[in-house]
């Protein structure tokens, strides 16, 4: 079995980290790599160093290392090659993470083949204008329909499979997944959801409208998200760079035929996980 390790070295921590996962690794005689910009830095190690491409297809499982943002960044590349990640918590949270920095020494377990592949739903976001499809991205959290102007609301048309669903004016939509719940729509008032489900969200932010309750919908739905107002707005997958949403454009959101699969090697369930990452928060 190959191991790429793949860290966020902007984060503190991370550094001494992935150096005690090189070292497990080579107690374990397992044969690891690192990408070739990081050859600097890891080269008194026994890893090997490949190009981007080379790495993700050759390499079996990806030990991602940093916050939930640097497993996310991974599993993106992941899905391409249907891999799957486990995260080692370098950051604060670590809702992704499948290990602490204190628990290296369960890697071993990969390699005994002990261990579960969690299979989080994913979804899809496109952007079609009047004439012809654009964008199209995966998101293993969130897709975040926002204006372009900050303070300016939004007002936003939803339909669901084709039946009109509800109408939001507020700062932006969040539609996420089970695995996003935890995250941006988390912060903007949303339920928390059992991320081994498979639901879609939808969660105004700072909505000015009377009802701007959210809503968990069928994995099955189909959401057409349109701009009552002739106004900008963009689209942002994950984080990412935003993009624009063109006039007359609109966002459609549904289940993707992919999904973002996450090493599982603890029994923690959803709530242990829950409960220990919210009592991290609050202390």
């Amino acid at each position: 079995m190959k191991v790429a390790v793949m860290p966020n070295l902007t984060r503190a921590g991370t550094l001494d980290c992935s150096l005690a996962i090189c070292k497990k690794l080579e107690e374990l005689n397992a044969d690891y790599f690192f990408e070739q910009g990081e050859r600097e830095t890891f080269f008194k190690t026994g890893a090997k160093f490949l190009p981007e491409d080379e790495l993700l297809s050759r390499c079996d499982i990806f030990i991602a290392v940093g916050g939930d943002g640097t497993v996310l960044h991974t599993a993106k590349k992941a899905i391409v090659y249907g891999k799957p990640v486990l995260g080692v918590n370098a950051g604060r949270l670590g809702f992704l993470a499948g290990l602490e920095p204190k628990e290296i020494d369960l890697i071993e377990k990969l390699f005994d083949g002990e261990y579960e592949i969690d299979r989080r739903m994913l979804l899809r976001a496109s952007i079609k204008g009047e004439k012809e499809q654009g964008f199209e991205e995966l998101c293993v959290n969130d897709a975040v329909i926002m204006g372009t102007s900050r303070g300016k609301p939004v007002e936003l048309s939803i339909s669901c499979n084709g039946r009109n669903l509800i109408s939001y004016l507020a700062d932006a939509l969040i539609c996420s997944t089970p695995t996003g719940s935890t995250a941006y729509s988390f912060s903007a008032g949303g339920p928390v959801v059992d991320s081994s489900l498979e639901s879609i969200l939808i969660t105004p932010v700072c909505a000015h409208s009377f009802f701007a309750r959210p809503f968990v919908l069928n994995p099955l739905s189909r959401l057409e998200i349109k701009n009552i107002r002739d106004s900008d707005m963009l689209l942002m997958c994950d984080g990412a760079e935003a993009v624009s949403i063109p006039p007359g454009g609109c966002v459609f959101i549904e289940k993707a035929d992919k999904t973002a699969d996450f090493i599982r090697i603890k029994s923690d369930t959803f709530a242990d996980v829950l409960r220990n990452k919210m009592a991290q928060r609050n202390g």
